[in-house]
């Protein structure tokens, strides 16, 4: 059964793609497989890190989305790759790309890009540490 934000997001995904956050793990994956003994178990353990950073990204975005009615901010959800090494975090709200980015009358009020900017490198460092320790 689709989430409620999957069905959402499929009903407006040129929205979404529009003022989402993408973040794809899988060349962690890559990278894990490149290490000699690389095990599954690595995998594993880096799969509740991406989660949790799509989870801080989400509570930052909807900090720092700019609020009128609220909709906007409370559109804001993610969905985690069904292998659990990627996420996709935005809004559904169809004009959630527009107050990110801004339009030739409105100026830029980025509120995806900066979260994802501020809880990247916890993620790098997190994954470099499980890396590093298996």
């Amino acid at each position: 059964m689709a989430t409620r934000f999957q069905r959402r997001r499929a009903a407006s995904d040129a929205a979404w793609s529009a003022g989402g956050v993408f973040v794809d793990a899988s060349e962690v994956n890559q990278l894990v497989a490149d290490f000699e003994g690389a095990t599954d178990r690595m995998i594993d353990e880096l799969k509740p890190v991406v989660a949790a950073t799509g989870l801080r990204v989400v509570a930052d975005g909807k900090a720092a989305a700019a609020v009128d009615t609220g909709f906007l901010r409370s559109s804001i959800g993610i969905d985690v790759d069904p292998d659990g090494l990627g996420f996709e975090a935005g809004p559904t709200a169809a004009y959630g790309g527009y107050v990110e980015k801004g339009t030739s009358v409105m100026a830029p009020r980025p509120f995806m890009g900066p979260s994802f900017e501020r809880h990247l490198p916890r993620f790098e460092q997190a994954a470099e540490q499980i890396v590093g320790d298996l």
